[in-house]
Order: C-alpha cells, then structure tokens, then sequence
C-alpha cells in the first residue's frame, strides 16, 4: 500500500509544476516510477457568489491523482469516505472574506488579483496525507487531505492584503501566513474545518511521501 501512495505521489508532483514536460524518476525499494511526460492544468473556477459561505478564491486542480488517492486511503485505513469529486487548494476562506476580507475587498477584486497573478500557474508541494478528526453528535468523524506547502500562493495572499489595507483594512485581521494549504480527499459526514478545531498541517500528517533523490 506504501509504494501505492507512493506512486500518486508522482502524479500529485506533476501536476504540481508548471512546465509541461517531466521526466524525472523516482525510487523507493525495487520499484520504479515515472512522472506523466505531458502535465494537464485545470481551468480556474470563480467563485464570486455574494452570499453567505459561497464566495471565496481557490486554486483549481486536475482530480484523477486525487481520486486515485482517494481510492487508495479507504482502502489503506479500512474506511468508507463521502467525496466532492473534484480537487482544488482554497486560498481565501468562504469565512475569511465573509467576516474579515469583504469589509474592504470584493470578491471580484480578489478573483481579479487571482488571475492576474496566474494562480493556476502557481507551484506547491504535496507534503504527507493528513487525518483531521472531531465528535460530532456523539460520533466520531474523520477527515483526510493532502497537506501541500506553497509560498507562492502565500504571496497571494500578501497582493490580497495589500489591497485590503490600502482599502482601510486592519493588516492584523487578515494574514498571508495564517494558512493551510490542502487538498480534501474525502471525508465520513462532512468536511472538518480550522472552525471545528481541526488543523490541516504537517501535525496531522498520518502518511509521508518520501521519494529517493534520482542518482546522479
């Protein structure tokens, strides 16, 4: 099951580039795997809905490593998951703009700022497979994601805060790195959320991905 994960592990690395020509290989134990040679990008997805819980920024991503993903965890943690069927990194939080952002900054100036900076471009990091639980109505719920780091979707955030202080906004409401950036593969009732006390970071990490540096 390891070298399984490992494998998605690839493909999540490749779509994570921007250049559309890969070939690097990866090792671990006797088993060899190659990245995809042609990299697919997703088409971004505003969401600029003004009303409650529905506007927000996310950055848009191809699902079938995800899927894949998603597949292989139920079956790694003997567990039946509820999925979106698609995959995307939320980069301004529905909670965010409602309660903080909105005040100052519109949600199409946001997507604005997004585009302009070509957030479908933005690189990150796939960094572990993590499990975020809470009790709900007396039963306990499970949460799974792909934990990713991404400075450059950090400096997105900074061109949002800008504007917002410029537009009157405090900086201290809004942070670039009050973030965490994830990937939701599935999930038992619902979605667990930072507003459930869960933490979607490198603490939560249940499942490394450790590829071997390719040899010289």
């Amino acid at each position: 099951m390891k070298r399984i994960l490992f494998a998605s592990l690839v493909m999540l690395t490749a779509c994570a580039t921007t250049t559309t020509q890969s070939t690097d290989t990866f090792e671990r134990g006797t088993q060899v795997f190659n990245a995809p040679s042609t990299i697919e990008k997703a088409e971004f997805i505003p969401h600029t809905e003004e009303k409650p819980m529905k506007a927000y920024l996310a950055m848009n991503l191809p699902y079938a490593p995800y899927k894949s993903l998603y597949e292989q965890i139920q079956d790694a943690e003997k567990i039946q998951l509820n999925t979106r069927g698609e995959a995307h990194i939320t980069v301004v939080t529905p909670v965010e703009y409602d309660k903080v952002l909105k005040k100052h900054i519109s949600i199409a100036e946001i997507t604005k700022i997004a585009e302009e900076a070509k957030i479908q471009d933005l690189k990150f990091t796939p960094v572990c497979i993590g499990r975020g639980e809470k009790e709900l109505n007396g039963k306990p719920e499970k949460v799974y994601y792909v934990v990713v780091d991404s400075s450059d979707l950090i400096d997105l955030r900074g061109k949002i805060e800008e504007i917002y202080v410029k537009n009157g906004g405090r900086p201290q409401e809004f942070v670039p790195e009050k973030f965490m950036p994830h990937v939701t593969l599935g999930y038992t009732a619902r979605d667990l959320h930072i507003e459930d006390g869960v933490s979607k970071n490198r603490a939560s990490c249940i499942h490394q991905f450790q590829p071997q540096a390719a040899p010289k």
